[in-house]
């Protein structure tokens, strides 16, 4: 009898353990399937931060499709020092640039989120270099978007933004504020020679 029940016992304490061995690979795979997830996804850089609580650095989480040729993107905030909810932005779908992995990063690819038009970049990063070349980036886009439209939309839609481009309001808003970013650029040079010459004495020509 005493035999029987130390069988049982063993028996029942093997399984103890394959059950907890079962369970200690299973978490295992778990993790490291989620790590694998982590290391796959693409990092978020939100040039449009500001409709996301000013979080500019994640990681991508999600992204879906929405109307009007949009996308709802789902990201994990990274340039934070605490532990916080994912933040989400809807932008048109060539807004979202995919810069594939090994071109910038050697083991990430990077995801750059634009606003819908330049007016709708942060006030202060208007006023940097950076942020006058990403606005010169979303017209370029726009512009693009256009175009595609006009190949693939319908016959009466078409001649709709023909017409557009020929009185040339498509282009008013790329060539508008590349005309601004030129003079823009032209006046802070003069500016920065003018006090370089006041700073080194060097009398102004002209």
């Amino acid at each position: 009898m005493v035999n029987v029940l130390a069988i049982v016992v063993i028996v029942l304490f093997i399984i103890c353990i394959l059950a907890v061995a079962g369970l200690l690979i299973f978490l295992l795979l778990l993790i490291k399937n989620s790590e694998k997830e982590d290391n796959d996804s693409s990092i978020i850089l939100n040039w449009f931060s500001r409709k996301s609580n000013y979080r500019f650095i994640g990681i991508e989480e999600d992204v879906q499709n929405c109307k009007g040729k949009r996308l709802l993107i789902k990201y994990a905030p990274k340039d934070i020092n605490e532990k916080t909810e994912a933040v989400e932005i809807i932008v048109d779908s060539n807004k979202r640039i995919l810069i594939p992995k090994g071109c910038l990063s050697k083991d990430k690819s990077i995801t750059m989120i634009l606003p819908n038009t330049s007016a709708e970049f942060d006030e202060e990063f208007k006023k940097t270099d950076i942020g006058k070349a990403f606005m010169w980036l979303t017209e370029l886009k726009n512009l693009e978007k256009t175009q595609v439209d006009i190949i693939n939309e319908g016959s009466i839609r078409k001649t709709e933004l023909l017409k557009r481009i020929g009185d040339g309001e498509v282009s008013k808003a790329f060539m508008g504020i590349t005309d601004e970013l030129v003079k823009d650029s032209l006046r802070r040079n003069i500016s920065k020679d003018d006090k370089s010459n006041s700073f080194t004495g060097v009398p102004q020509r002209g």
